[in-house]
């Protein structure tokens, strides 16, 4: 066993990448590693004034650090492991990394991509060339989320081998959400789940796309189920106008059917989420969607887009809807979609219950996803 077990990630929120990364430490831990594990974030302030998650890891006995941008990564041991768990950490850091690989001092490097547009992180094409060439050492290896991310790193790195292949992120949700979340569906009440950052989870999208929907039929048609509509983990603070701009714009569509919650702890999150009967993923890009993996452990039937983690999720379309190719623009086929679901003799409550069904057994499957096969 190494000495240390490094993982690296680029902030401590609690959000889809760190998450995944406190789940992978949490079952490393549990495996017999948690004397080995050390955990440094390239967070600086805001991990330190705001993220809470490197606190309940150092509770739980997992040593946590929290670095700024500028500096340099802790000295290793030779024949230590490390797991890089971002595309987003400092380029420096990377590098780093790649030549202990080359020089040797560590037995093995890992690296779980996230990110969906990986030139985006590392232009050029130096960058491919050298990853290609640490593949095949047969001492790295590259994870990625869902099999539309697996092709396109398949095409920026021109590689196809062991070293590159998916794994799904192991998603637990305690059982007493499970239990308690909601099955009536007598209304829809559909929840979004992320920062509204610069627009692209697709907050603003699902506002038009509900507007549309009511300019046809009003809230007060009285055969129709009426639409509630929550955003949950909403930015606050002077730096947050889109946010509250987008706040604003649903109050005034919907008034009292519309609410929105801060950012919050992981679990205030799904209690929060449990409250709802629907899941909606919109976003422009998206190589798993975490949120809709535990929506489905919720029970949610879920609407999601053909981004990354649609395969997996929604492929079959038995646990959900399908919204089609990512889009800025709301198409007339999204439009019939939500407007069939508020109709009753469309859309039986029954049909929702069975959905509800499927979403909980697809779930058992992102709740068995084993990393410790991939890392150990």
């Amino acid at each position: 066993m190494a000495k240390h077990f490094w993982i690296y990630t680029h902030n401590f929120t609690h959000s889809g990448a760190p998450l995944v990364m406190a789940s992978v430490a949490r079952e490393l831990a549990a495996a017999g590693w948690r004397e080995q594990l050390r955990v440094v974030s390239w967070g600086g302030l805001h991990d330190r004034r705001h993220s809470t998650l490197q606190h309940e890891l150092t509770v739980e006995g997992i040593h946590c650090q929290v670095l700024d941008l500028h500096q340099r990564p802790p000295h290793i041991k030779r024949r230590d492991r490390l797991l890089l768990n971002s595309l987003a950490l400092p380029e420096a850091v990377v590098c780093q990394a790649l030549d202990w690989l080359w020089d040797g001092k560590l037995s093995r490097l890992d690296w779980y991509c996230h990110e969906g547009n990986p030139e985006a992180f590392f232009s050029g094409q130096k960058w491919p060339e050298n990853i290609n060439q640490a593949l095949n050492t047969g001492r790295f290896r590259m994870r990625v989320p869902s099999l539309k991310a697996l092709q396109v790193y398949t095409n920026w790195l021109h590689y196809k081998g062991a070293g590159l292949d998916v794994q799904a992120p192991q998603v637990l949700v305690p059982e007493h959400l499970i239990a308690s979340a909601c099955s009536d569906f007598s209304s829809l009440k559909i929840q979004l789940t992320g920062s509204v950052g610069f627009g692209q989870k697709g907050h603003l999208w699902i506002l038009q796309l509900l507007e549309k929907v009511l300019s046809q039929y009003p809230q007060t048609t009285k055969v129709l189920r009426p639409i509630r509509l929550e955003f949950i983990g909403i930015e606050t603070g002077p730096y947050a106008a889109l946010a509250r701009k987008v706040c604003s714009y649903g109050v005034n569509l919907l008034g009292e059917n519309f609410s929105w919650s801060p950012q919050d702890s992981h679990e205030n999150t799904l209690r929060t989420m449990a409250k709802s009967n629907l899941s909606i993923s919109c976003s422009q890009d998206e190589t798993f969607s975490l949120v809709s993996a535990e929506s489905m452990a919720l029970g949610q039937p879920i609407l999601r887009n053909e981004t990354g983690g649609f395969d997996e999720q929604l492929n079959c379309g038995d646990c959900g809807f399908s919204l089609g190719p990512p889009s800025p623009y709301v198409s007339s086929l999204c439009v019939q979609l939500l407007g069939s679901l508020r109709d009753p003799q469309t859309h039986s409550e029954q049909s929702f219950l069975d959905k509800r069904k499927q979403a909980l057994n697809r779930y058992a499957c992102f709740a068995s996803s084993n990393i410790i096969n991939w890392l150990i």
